[in-house]
Formats: structure tokens, sequence, C-alpha cells
């Protein structure tokens, strides 16, 4: 069994240390952040270490790393603490849930794959990407680095889909287009059409309609 350790102690953290401790394919030593946000020495039951003296405590030959941190400033701090921990010699390690169908071997390091989660035939995967809950990515489609698909995000066939994208819940993406660096599609948007750069994208909110009781309607 592989010795691992996780950084963050958060929501997502803990998350996958549920999966982990559960599935027994990998050892759970421990858990580190950065030195600012340590505000306790255990979380269950497991040391909590300082990111920046992680290596004198987990060796990297010996231990692999996961990193579950979310999506904040566009996946860039994710990005620089997955680069931090490269350069310090961990292997990142990726998940993917018992429950995903992951049909393609074109895959980077670092990807956590979560339940439900569909990655089809002949995708290439960058590293560092997020895939929450039943998100779907369809056939010949070409993801890069630290992008983060919320639960139930559509992606359909051969699309390209570069770095630092944030895509919000059940969202869908058009077939053949192109999603450029450092995109937001917020939740509920139907894309069909490239994105620009840095570009912002959401869908007209649902409104309440005044002088209207849902008991005034037939179902």
């Amino acid at each position: 069994m592989k010795k691992a350790i996780i950084f963050g102690t958060e929501q997502f953290g803990e998350i996958l240390y549920h999966y982990l401790k559960d599935e027994k394919k990998y050892e759970i030593c421990g858990f580190v952040v950065d030195s600012k946000y340590k505000d306790k020495d255990t979380f269950y039951n497991l040391p909590v270490v300082e990111f920046e003296k992680a290596h004198e405590i987990f060796n990297p030959d010996v231990y692999g790393m996961f990193i579950c941190l979310g999506y904040a400033q566009m996946n860039k701090i994710r990005e620089l603490k997955f680069k931090e921990a490269k350069d310090k010699g961990y292997e990142i390690l990726s998940y993917y849930h018992p429950s995903a169908i992951v049909l393609s071997e074109n895959i980077g390091e670092g990807n956590i794959i979560m339940e439900g989660s569909v990655i089809g035939p002949f995708c290439e995967i960058g590293d560092g990407n997020v895939f929450w809950p039943k998100s779907h990515i369809a056939h010949h489609t070409k993801i890069q680095n630290f992008n983060f698909f919320t639960i139930s995000v559509a992606v359909a066939g051969n699309i390209i889909i570069r770095n630092n994208c944030f895509f919000g819940n059940n969202c869908t993406i058009k077939n053949g287009i192109e999603i450029r660096d450092k995109t937001l599609i917020g939740a509920g948007c139907y894309i069909s059409k490239s994105t620009e750069e840095e570009g912002v994208y959401v869908p007209q909110r649902s409104i309440k309609l005044e002088n209207k009781s849902s008991l005034d309607i037939s179902l």
C-alpha cells in the first residue's frame, strides 16, 4: 500500500480522505497546509504539517501527495502548490472514484475524478484537473491543465479546453469549439461558440412571477 499525504484540510481534502480511507489503496499518513493557514495540529487523528516543512517530515521518496485545493484565483493557487510540491520532489497523485468511467489512458498527473464522472474514449487530459461528481467529458476532447469542472458539467466531443478554466454546475459545452485560457462559465450556461480568453459567461437568471402563487398553476 502506497503512503500518501493530502494537501488541504478544508472540505475538498476531507471528502477525498473519506474516500481514500475506505478504499484502502493508499495509507494516508497526514495532511499539509501553508503555514499561514495552519490552525490545528491534527485532522482525523493524523498530523497536520506546514507545507514549507513537509519534506522534512514526509520524505518525497516515500510519500506521494494529493492536491485538494479548489478553484480560487481561477485555479492558480492549485497550480502554484502543484508546482511547488513537484519542486520538493513529490509525486502528485491522481484519484479516480470507483464509480467513475475513465475510457482514456492519455491522462496526466494530479487529476481528481469524482463519483459518476465519465471521461470518454480518445480524450486527452493534462495535469491538475478536478472533475466533480457526474462531470461528463465526451470523446476526442482535449483538456489541458488546472481546470475545474463542477457537478454535472456536460462537455461534448471534439472540444479543446485550455488552462485554468472554471465550469459551473450543469453547464453544457457544444461540440467542436475551443474554451480558451481562464474562461469562467457560470452554472446553467449553454456555450455554443468558442470563448474569449478570460471571458465570463453567465445565463439569464430565473425570475419570480409577481402576483402568482404556485397554487394557481395546474400541474
